[in-house]
Parts: structure tokens; sequence; C-alpha cells
């Protein structure tokens, strides 16, 4: 019967005496004296949001006796709960500000410390007082002055279109402006059809009242932009002598005169600088063939008089250049076509030297 009997185990837990649970509390109570706590960045930040300090509440620590086997008198669990009092921590002061919650002139206010920003603070204070005074007229002003002394940074929202003064409000050259867009900006020129090309609009008949407008526009552009034009409107009978005085002031402001006789025709030019702005100057130039019979074309016909008849004639007579220019003043008039004044342009061409002396000039 003895050895039927199973060994006794020893219990799993064992309920703590009161002796034992007060002694545990005063441990925890002298360990909770000793202790420093500190605070993360979460519950620094919480506590800096909340501007609360967070008491643990007390907690309860169950105890629990498993019953035993062998033991009858613990065949009933029975659990004990004993209160534990939490350490109580000092209550939290508010954490400073974290670097990365910092604006960006928080962080680098260091640096308007430096002589660099001191120096660019004072040039800043001198631009200031020598502008004018704020308002709509100041700011008008102001603009005005930075697109005098820039006119030809000015960009418009699209690289394709043509710049319009607002002095050219309700001109009749505007409405035939179809092939390209166009837009009012502040610039100084009538037209801005390039980043580097402009032009100035003038009528004949407004040109015979107020004589002394043009001088002042193209005082105003100065020596702005690379090509600068002169978009003149023919719109009177007699015009000689007012194109003539015009073409002696664009020789002198390094202008190019362009003279229009309709509004159409004005607006077209200005379509055409626009859409020719990035092409290159050889594509309006004359091609010319490879051939042999081209090339002496282009230049035989460079002499005053002598058209492409008269290099096929020469040619079949003489079958070379070299021939042709040592041919002399009879063998050339023996062709059909080549009369006195004729041959002797061509054999001056050839004979008389590139430059003249001043004898050969008076003579």
């Amino acid at each position: 019967m003895a050895d039927s009997e199973q060994p006794r185990r020893k219990p799993l837990f064992r309920v703590p005496t009161p002796a034992e649970v007060e002694k545990r509390q005063q441990q925890v109570q002298q360990s909770a004296a000793t202790i420093a706590f500190k605070p993360s960045t979460t519950s620094s930040s919480t506590s800096s949001n909340s501007n609360h300090s967070q008491t643990t509440p007390p907690s309860s620590i169950p105890f629990t006796s498993k019953p035993s086997p062998s033991n009858p008198t613990h065949s009933t669990p029975a659990l004990v709960s004993v209160a534990v009092p939490a350490p109580t921590a000092p209550a939290l002061q508010p954490a400073p500000a974290l670097a990365q919650r910092q604006t960006f002139g928080q962080q680098f206010a260091a640096l308007k410390e430096t002589p660099q920003y001191a120096q660019s603070r004072e040039l800043a204070a001198a631009q200031r007082a020598s502008e004018p005074a704020a308002g709509p007229a100041g700011a008008s002003n102001a603009s005005a002055q930075q697109n005098k002394a820039n006119p030809t940074l000015q960009r418009s929202r699209s690289s394709n279109s043509v710049l319009v003064n607002r002095c050219q409000e309700g001109n009749t050259v505007l409405s035939h402006i179809r092939n390209v867009p166009w837009e009012y900006s502040d610039i100084i020129a009538d037209y801005q059809v390039g980043q580097t090309t402009c032009a100035l609009f003038l009528s004949l008949k407004y040109h015979r009242i107020h004589p002394e407008y043009i001088h002042t526009r193209i005082k105003q552009l100065g020596q702005h932009y690379l090509l600068r034009i002169l978009l003149c409107l023919v719109d009177i009978a007699d015009h000689q002598q007012s194109i003539r005085d015009l073409t002696r002031v664009c020789l002198y402001n390094n202008i190019t005169l362009v003279l229009s006789w309709s509004p159409e025709e004005a607006g077209r030019y200005l379509e055409t600088f626009k859409a020719y702005e990035h092409k290159p100057p050889d594509l309006i130039k004359e091609r010319i063939e490879g051939d042999y019979l081209s090339k002496l074309t282009d230049s035989l016909t460079q002499i005053k008089s002598v058209n492409k008849t008269d290099v096929v004639t020469l040619t079949s007579t003489f079958g070379s250049l070299q021939k042709i220019i040592q041919a002399s003043p009879d063998d050339l008039s023996s062709c059909p076509g080549f009369g006195q004044q004729k041959v002797r342009r061509l054999y001056e061409a050839f004979n008389q030297p590139f430059v003249l002396n001043k004898r050969q000039k008076k003579s």
C-alpha cells in the first residue's frame, strides 16, 4: 500500500504570510525613494501637450494557490489580493521644444548675426530709403524702373507670344496679328517680337503733328535689344521728305526702318519677325545649285546689265570663265546681245583693281 502511493509534489506557489507582505511593501517604498525617473521623448512630448503630470494608480497583485493532489487541504484554490502601492514619480515638468519642432527661421537664427548678413541688411535699408513711398503709384514706378533696367528680360507666359506695350491699345495693327498670339506687357518698346528684337510703331500722319515723339521713344529705348525696328505706316500722300528724315534718324541710332502701306502689312511684318525668331539667316537666301553653270551664272550676274541669257551666250562662245576673263573687248562685242556699254562693264570688272586710288576716283 505504501509502495503504491505517489511521491508528494511541491506546491506551485506558496501564499505569503502577512509579515512577508509587510516586509515587501517596505522594500518597495525604500527603492522608490532612490530611483530617479528620466522621462523619454514620447512621455515628455505627451506631458508638454497635456501640461499635467500623470500618476499611476496602485496596482493589485493577486496571489493564487493551485490545489495539490497530495494535500487535501488545498483542494479549493484561494485568491489573496494584496494591494501594493506603486512608487509615486515626481511631477514632470514640461520638456523644452525639440529641435525638429522648431521652425526654419529659429534653427538658422544664428546666421543672421554673421557679417555677411549685416552687410546685406545695410544695403537693403539703403535701397528702401532711396525708393519712392509705398503705395499703388510707388509700386508702379518701381516696376517701371525695373523694366527699364532689364527690358530684354521680359518673358511672356508663352514663348510664342508677341509682347505689346499698353500704349498700343486700340491700334488697328493688333487686329491683323492672327497667326501668332500676342499679350500686353510692361516693356519699353511698342512690340517685342523676340528675346533680343523689338519694334517701334510710327504713323506718318501722327509724325507730322508730333515730330518729337519718335525722338523721345528712341531715347527711352537706349541701347537695349540687338535688332531694333522702326515700323512706319505710310498713310499720307506726300511722304518723301518724311521718309528721308526718318531714314537719317534710323542711321544715326542703329535702327532698321521698315515701311508698311497698310495696317494689314504691318501686322504681317510683326508675325513674320516672331515666326522666324529662331530660324537661321540663310533660310531666306537664294539657293544656288552646285553645278558649274549655276555658280558661273551667280558670279557673272553680279556685274551690272549682265543677265542669265548673256551668261549662256558667253559660255557657249568661250567655253569657260578663264577664257571669258582673257577675252578682249573686240571678242566680247562680237557676241550677240553685247553692246558697247555692256562690253565695257564686263571688261572693267575683270581688269580694273578692286581698290581704286584717289587719282582714279577723280578721273
